[in-house]
């Protein structure tokens, strides 16, 4: 009885700890996007605070499944090829800047991060799908499966311009469309970065724990 009461008081402690963490993490994205709007007065630029936390969120999500990598070489080939696919989200966004050089010139080294990830994953056969599996079947990688659908799917659909110039008429308004979508990648990015974190965790734990 005593063993269940403590399993029962952990599991407690830990969903309220988690719903805690997520709270302060949502708290920073509507933070970001208060900065930007009431005190920046900015226009959901490349320089403003939204878009610099979005990278910042895709940079430790690139981190976090490299760094699976080194630490668990079982599992290499597909925490390279998961850090590759948002080390290209992580170009895309720098696109503006990107295009300092010549309009879509993000596409090239977008395309040779892709490139190289896919046939390291090939090179790996079968054992990267095993490795994929491994990691898509850790508790945390929800976190990180649910943000990328909200953010390839939910955001570009909540962002079509057809949508918000029906809803604002002649009052139209790009900056308000643009916060609206911003706000949104913002969020899912904080979810995919989060998941990533805890991932790396749970799987670095579950190596100690067989060592």
């Amino acid at each position: 009885m005593t063993f269940s009461t403590n399993v029962a008081d952990i599991m407690i402690k830990k969903t309220i700890l988690e719903a805690l963490a997520l709270i302060v993490l949502f708290a920073v994205v509507a933070g970001c996007i208060d900065l930007d709007i009431l005190y920046f007065k900015n226009r959901m630029t490349e320089a403003s605070v939204t878009e610099s936390v979005q990278l910042v969120f895709l940079a430790i999500t690139v981190y976090s499944f490299f760094r699976i990598g080194k630490l668990r070489p079982e599992l290499h080939r597909a925490a390279y090829l998961i850090a590759a696919f948002y080390a290209v989200l992580f170009i895309r966004e720098n696109d503006e800047i990107l295009d300092l050089i010549y309009h879509g010139a993000w596409q090239v080294p977008a395309l040779i991060v892709t490139a190289i990830a896919l046939f390291y994953a090939y090179k790996g056969g079968k054992a990267t799908l095993q490795h994929m599996s491994t990691i898509l079947g850790t508790h945390n990688m929800s976190f990180v499966v649910s943000g990328t659908i909200m953010l390839l799917v939910f955001s570009r659909l909540y962002g079509m311009g057809k949508l918000w110039e029906a809803l604002m008429e002649d009052k139209f308004s790009r900056v308000v469309k643009n916060v609206a979508e911003e706000g949104i990648e913002l969020l899912c990015y904080s979810l995919i970065a989060y998941g990533a974190v805890k991932v790396l965790c749970e799987l670095t734990k579950a190596k100690k724990a067989r060592a």
